[in-house]
């Protein structure tokens, strides 16, 4: 869990009193507070303590309020103070306390914009970011997400641009750098996946362009990818693809009616070539406006959020009376907008330049299950058009279990540890190989010890993993997969607990799936039989081959998946409890950490970790834990989800690594498509 750092009511800098904490990342935390000489009240954001020994994350929070402040605008959020308090040494900001929400949750909650509503924001954004591009700014990562309405005091919406905390300042001649991790897939533009090519204002004017669509069509251009992909590398090659269909089919089958022009636009401003889209972000909103000519430019959208009321997620008001004929009216009744405090990127997805706490917002992608949601009249799986909720209560399904199983911060076995030698095994009562080992007699409690990362230590992993489910909605159908992998870790650096640096090796991934015993193709895996140097620096994780040569961007997309935990401190480690355990005795910290693994739309019920037995194995003492949880998806989410998980796991007492866990359970799916079947998962490590 992350460390509480400000309590309600203290005064922090000696002017400012803290109301209380609204949102929290990985590297700060951000406050509603009260100036005590003007009683403004304010947005405070401080940096955690547990990051501030990081010299490199201190300059970036030093720099985020430099490039936000260094533009002038209306729709960048306001840093009133900043620096380095005397009494707990915490860098921090003082930032304008915004009220409206992120244009995500707008589309969310209602669905698509008209264009009446639509072009006076966007060419807000446009205005703005043709200001950051003359300072040489570059945001990097324009999402829905990073994009806040809030409302001038005459009733008018405003746009706030957030996450200026990953912008890179553009040097002359250089367009930008390699540093290519940034970014959100679905808004990510082809040289950002790309290491030779450089950085450009281009690179956000992609980002717009898919934003416009998103706004107008009510789900991302790249939607039906993202839920249909077997794998996140699979999504990521077809998004580098860049347009393959007209936007106004595409938006068409959303019930969404683009006019051609729109196409034509859209083309322009999403080349995958940079130097063929827009040159300025006017120039792109100039062109959009001539595609609907019927739209005022000064159009505004109608009743706007009420000050003083607090809410997460609350909707803004949509305009009333008819709508163009190319654009099908959208939910009618204006629902009185509300107050929404900022949030961190890790959390909601709030960018560090605005109300962001930490991270870089760079994008929550996850494995999807492949084609397992509904069956066409022919018998074949095909994926429904899902909502923003469906598509990530089905993304949960498989990130639940891919955590499980690749060490995220579920179990958080990333074989970053002192590895143990390899001998024939034997536990107490049950034998896994051919020697007997005796039991020491002092079996009554364990005592974990949260041993730092040796430099040079190798760890061999092994998983497996299994899905079948009987499908009852809408047509019946048997979906069965199963995915086999091993990796082999050295540490080649690290400090005290963090690991900086590893050399990985991967085996062969073996994947099947199977429809009505069908077998079907899956996409290969880009690493399998492949070695990578993967390190930590900057804030960032680099991915190269073992010669120190560039990788592709699926290759870096999956070694940074796999390595989640590269400059961070061990989630296993902390999670482990500081006193000796008993037989039968509850391990709340572990069962915090299995409940800290699952995104906003689920949650983990009834989690219980009990040591059921203490063993001796090889002269070192290890604990098995009986492991049993319910996962679900919260109200509200159209296809709901249920899996009960039941096993153990076993932890080696002398260095905290877990080296088996084995989970199963039933599953159900209800809502546009009905399920019932099983999974398991088995991790080990020698």
């Amino acid at each position: 869990m992350l460390e509480q750092v400000l309590r309600e009511g203290v005064v922090f800098h000696e002017k400012y009193q803290v109301v209380r904490e609204m949102a929290k990342g990985g590297m700060g935390a951000v406050y509603e507070v009260i100036h005590l000489e003007t009683q403004r009240r304010r947005a405070l954001k401080v940096m955690l303590p547990s990051v501030l020994g990081s010299e490199d994350l201190r300059n970036r929070f030093r720099a985020e309020a430099r490039v936000a402040s260094s533009i002038e605008s209306e729709h960048i959020v306001e840093t009133f103070d900043a620096g380095i308090d005397r009494a707990t040494n915490m860098p921090f900001l003082v930032m304008e306390l915004l009220r409206g929400q992120e244009l995500a949750d707008a589309i969310e909650n209602l669905g698509r914009f008209t264009p009446e509503r639509a072009l006076p924001l966007l060419g807000q954004i446009a205005r703005t970011l043709d200001k950051t591009h003359a300072a040489r700014v570059v945001h990097r990562d324009l999402k829905p997400e990073n994009i806040f309405i809030t409302a001038r005091e005459d009733g008018t919406s405003r746009v706030k641009i957030l996450d200026f905390g990953i912008a890179k300042i553009v040097a002359d001649g250089a367009g930008g750098d390699g540093t290519k991790s940034l970014g959100t897939p679905l808004y990510m533009a082809p040289e950002q996946f790309d290491t030779s090519t450089p950085i450009s204002a281009q690179t956000d004017l992609y980002a717009l362009a898919h934003i416009t669509y998103t706004m107008l069509a009510g789900r991302s251009y790249f939607a039906d990818e993202q839920l249909t992909s077997p794998s996140i590398y699979a999504f990521l090659m077809a998004a580098q693809q860049g347009v393959t269909e007209p936007p106004s089919q595409r938006a068409a089958r959303s019930g969404a009616a683009l006019p051609p022009a729109f196409d034509a636009w859209f083309s322009r401003a999403t080349a995958r070539r940079a130097g063929d889209r827009f040159a300025r972000a006017s120039e792109q909103q100039a062109a959009l406006e001539q595609v609907f000519p019927g739209v005022a430019r000064s159009a505004q959208s109608g009743p706007q959020p009420a000050y003083g009321q607090t809410s997460f997620g609350a909707p803004l008001a949509m305009p009333s009376g008819p709508q163009p004929s190319y654009v099908p009216s959208g939910p009618s009744g204006a629902v009185q907008g509300q107050t929404v405090v900022g949030a961190a990127p890790m959390v909601t997805g709030y960018g560090s330049g605005g109300y962001g706490s930490g991270g870089s917002g760079s994008g929550t992608m996850m494995g999807q299950a492949p084609g397992v949601v509904s069956t066409s009249g022919s018998g074949a799986f095909t994926p429904p058009r899902a909502s923003a909720k469906q598509k990530s209560s089905l993304a949960w399904l498989w990130a639940l279990i891919g955590l499980l199983v690749v060490g995220g911060a579920v179990v958080g076995v990333l074989a970053m540890r002192e590895p143990e030698k390899k001998k024939k095994q034997t536990t107490s009562g049950k034998s896994s190989g051919t020697s007997e080992v005796a039991p020491a007699p002092d079996t009554d409690s364990i005592q974990f010890t949260k041993k730092d990362p040796a430099v040079g230590s190798t760890i061999v992993e092994r998983s497996t993993q299994s899905l079948a489910l009987d499908m009852t909605k809408p047509a019946s159908g048997e979906f069965v997969s199963s995915e086999k992998s091993t990796s082999t870790t050295t540490i080649l650096a690290a400090d005290g607990k963090t690991v900086l640096k590893v050399k990985v090796s991967y085996g062969e991934l073996i994947s099947t799936v199977m429809v009505e015993g069908e077998a079907k193709p899956t996409p290969p895996n880009p690493c399998s039989g492949k070695t990578y140097i993967a390190a930590y620096a900057n804030g960032i994780v680099t991915v190269t081959d073992e010669s120190y040569n560039a990788v592709t961007p699926d290759e870096q997309t999956y070694v940074v998946g796999q390595h989640k935990s590269l400059g961070k401190p061990d989630p296993e480690l902390t999670a482990l409890p500081d006193a000796p355990l008993k037989r039968g005795d509850r391990a709340d910290t572990i069962a915090e950490m299995f409940r800290s693994g699952l995104n906003d739309d689920a949650d983990i019920t009834d989690v219980s970790v009990t040591l059921k037995d203490i063993e001796i194995v090889n002269g070192v003492k290890r604990g098995v834990f009986d492991v049993s949880l319910t996962s679900s998806t919260k109200p509200g989410v159209p296809q709901a989800m249920r899996m009960t998980l039941k096993g153990e796991m076993t932890i080696r007492a002398d260095n905290g690594r877990t080296v088996l866990a084995v989970l199963s359970g039933p599953v159900t799916i209800t809502g546009d498509v009905d399920a019932t079947g099983t999974t398991s998962i088995r991790f080990e490590e020698d």
